[in-house]
């Protein structure tokens, strides 16, 4: 009998254990499918990736060549939030979403859009996965670059 309550204490404390990893990785962003973590410049390529799969083709747009065109364009472009508080709470998933592994980081990208004067520059909200698929992209003009913080 002391034999089976040590079997079972011990169970649960490694269920335990296994849980609290699972738990961990889910909030820390880790991408199972790639068993690994995609850095911040990972992310922000594929969502200035994605930006340009959505530019019109039409006069009065700057056309960039590739990701790289971008950067080198429009130095301190982007931004990677993971934090789920202040600015992107409204937009990303709450703790019990990312307890379930659903992490969600918001990509701030902002680069010139448009020839213009004024109103030229698209900053751009891109909610990526850990595992980098695009979830919700939002965006609006202004006159200016993305400020650093």
């Amino acid at each position: 009998m002391h034999a089976i309550k040590s079997l079972l204490v011990v169970t649960g404390i490694v269920l335990a254990i296994g849980l609290s990893l699972i738990e961990y990785l889910n909030f820390t962003g880790y991408c199972y499918a790639e068993a690994r973590y995609l850095n911040d410049d990972e992310l922000t390529r594929i969502a200035i990736a994605d930006a340009l799969k959505h530019v019109p083709d039409t006069v009065g747009i700057v056309h960039y060549s590739s990701v790289e065109d971008v950067l080198a364009k429009n130095p301190d472009c982007c931004a990677v939030h993971r934090q789920h508080r202040g600015l992107f709470e409204d937009l990303l998933p709450g703790t019990w979403v990312r307890a379930f592994g659903w992490y969600i980081a918001a990509i701030e990208v902002a680069y010139r859009y448009r020839e213009t004067p004024s109103l030229n520059y698209l900053d751009s909200f891109t909610l990526v996965n850990a595992c980098g698929r695009i979830g919700e992209r939002l965006g609006s003009y202004s006159s200016s670059p993305r400020k650093s913080q």
